[in-house]
């Protein structure tokens, strides 16, 4: 039986960045999103709880949201394209 690696390590899932491929695709969408009207990184960090910097970071690829943070800014952007 294989040990099961992220239990016995004691991580949090949520602690993990996204997966290369999913966070490639959310930040290229964010980045859209943001680009239509100046303001809109701090409606998106106001949102999800982060600072400004962070969604910053995320959108210039200096950093990868955690997995709470991806999935959170997936419902946000998702919410923002049903009010369109």
């Amino acid at each position: 039986m294989l040990p099961n690696l992220i239990a016995e390590s004691g991580a949090n899932l949520s602690d993990r960045g996204m997966p290369p491929k999913e966070s490639e695709i959310l930040m290229a969408e964010l980045k859209s999103w943001c680009d239509e009207r100046y303001g809109r990184r701090a409606e998106v960090a106001e949102a999800i709880g982060v600072s400004r910097q962070i969604v910053s970071d995320w959108i210039k690829g200096r950093a990868i949201p955690n997995l709470d943070n991806g999935l959170a800014l997936q419902a946000f952007l998702k919410k923002q394209r049903r009010r369109k």
